[in-house]
């Protein structure tokens, strides 16, 4: 049976989501939404080929896989017995930035287009 490890900056995420829903919507729905993200986390055990390739999607050449839970990105990948969960993002971060230096956005301004 396959066993689950949550990285440092996965669970740091976490927490950071949970601070963020409890502030935004009140402890009860961010309860809600970290047991449902716990509970998608929990499902990679049993299911771990489950996710979308990094690889595959996007040509990034890593082993990381993906899903989708509330919102949230939680990126991982298989090591053996484990399940191992590199980080947990909000969809509006840039998660390509984050996990790969790759920026996905624009910080042109209206003048560069002489608007």
């Amino acid at each position: 049976m396959k066993q689950l490890d949550l990285s440092p900056e996965a669970l740091n995420d976490l927490q950071q989501t949970k601070a963020y829903i409890i502030t935004e919507y009140g402890e009860d729905f961010a309860k809600k939404i970290l047991g449902n993200i716990m509970d998608s986390i929990g499902n990679l055990l049993a299911f771990p080929d489950v996710g979308v390739s990094i690889f595959a999607r996007y040509g990034i050449d890593c082993d990381y896989l993906f899903i989708v839970s509330n919102r949230n990105y939680v990126f991982y990948r298989k090591e053996g017995e484990f399940i191992r969960v590199i980080r947990v993002l909000n969809e509006k971060q840039d998660f390509m930035y984050i996990l790969f230096g790759i920026k996905t956005t624009s910080r042109e301004t209206e003048d560069y287009w002489e608007k």
